[in-house]
């Protein structure tokens, strides 16, 4: 239950949020993850204050400042719905910074619940502010955000295009998550368009850059990826070494957005290497992980994921399947980690 508000506690919650902005599209947003995971109930309780007393402008303040945590600690359908009852409210219309801002952040949401059509709507409408704004770290935000909705489509053009501008507008704001999401975006690219070559060269270029920038979140996700470019090769015994590497890299820095592809990958190889049983356990680790903070698997990885499923589903019949990964939910890294060190490829 929220605990009672007042005005000078929801002031008290904006600044915090205003605070952890930058935090959390930062180098090191894991402590700011941590701290706004305590925060909660008075986080909520100040938005249900802002929506209370109509104070719609400050609510979209707060809501833009803090939808990553949203995403990245499993509170995706909570964080989506507050973003779309702000953004509907009566006065929450004008075109502003913060309006800007929280759009972003909805649009964001909206991809990761796999509402694709959502998403585009919500950032193209966002790209529009920023622009009337010239702000271009917002614009940078954006284009990023409308890269992932042509991914969506696999349209790797429309990828390149908002990638190249989100890159200079990044790099005109300084903005260093921006450029580091742009070229993950290059990246992904070159994949759908079938070059392995060209996306294995250019995701490790990025873990490189990455781990120039301090970004151990995003090393762990280029790691993950990098994995998937070696699943699609065949190299299995490459790609379970990637996994862990991403998997154990996430659990020390809090990535827990990563950790679930990351179980979902080693099932990817315990399947290929013979193992579907213990494909089935890993598969359904990370899938129960991902359903249960109300995301869809990105589109980059859904076919192999589904494909890599129907193939254990049939190994194992739809029951025996079933039972497997229902076992799996819940499954330690520790315990993840065992299952991989006794299987031979």
């Amino acid at each position: 239950m929220n605990e009672p508000m007042d005005e000078p506690a929801v002031l008290a919650v904006a600044a915090l949020a205003r605070e952890a902005d930058p935090e959390l599209r930062g180098r090191n947003p894991a402590g700011w993850l941590d701290r706004l995971e305590a925060e909660r109930a008075r986080l909520d309780a100040a938005l249900a204050w802002c929506v209370e007393n109509q104070r719609f402008a400050m609510g979209l303040d707060i809501a833009a400042g803090v939808w990553p945590y949203w995403l990245n600690r499993g509170h995706l359908p909570e964080g989506a719905a507050w973003l779309s009852q702000l953004l509907a409210a009566p006065g929450a219309d004008a075109p502003a910074l913060g309006r800007a801002r929280a759009l972003a952040g909805a649009g964001n949401l909206c991809f990761h619940q796999g509402d694709f059509a959502g998403s585009e709507a919500r950032l193209r409408e966002s790209l529009r502010l920023f622009e009337s704004l010239q702000n271009a770290q917002g614009i940078a935000e954006a284009r990023g955000g409308l890269s992932r909705v042509a991914m969506s489509r696999g349209d790797s053009a429309g990828m390149r295009e908002h990638s190249r501008l989100a890159l200079e507008a990044a790099r005109q704001s300084d903005y260093e998550t921006g450029i580091a999401i742009a070229l993950h975006h290059l990246a992904h690219a070159s994949l759908i368009e079938g070059d392995l070559v060209a996306a294995e060269r250019l995701y490790a270029g990025n873990v490189a850059a990455y781990r120039g920038m301090q970004r151990r979140d995003l090393v762990a996700s280029e790691l993950h990826n990098l994995g998937h470019v070696a699943c699609l090769r065949g190299d299995t015994q490459h790609a379970k070494a990637l996994f862990i590497e991403s998997l154990l890299l996430a659990d020390q820095i809090g990535a827990s957005a990563i950790r679930p592809y990351d179980l979902i990958g080693l099932g990817r190889v315990a399947a290929a290497q013979g193992h579907p049983a213990t494909g089935a356990r890993l598969l359904g680790a990370g899938m129960a992980i991902l359903n249960r903070e109300g995301k869809a698997v990105v589109p980059l990885l859904r076919p192999e994921v589904e494909r890599v499923i129907a193939q254990t589903q049939t190994a194992l019949s739809a029951d025996g399947y079933a039972a497997a990964a229902a076992a799996g939910v819940g499954l330690s890294t520790q315990s993840a980690l065992a299952l991989m060190e006794g299987l031979s490829p």
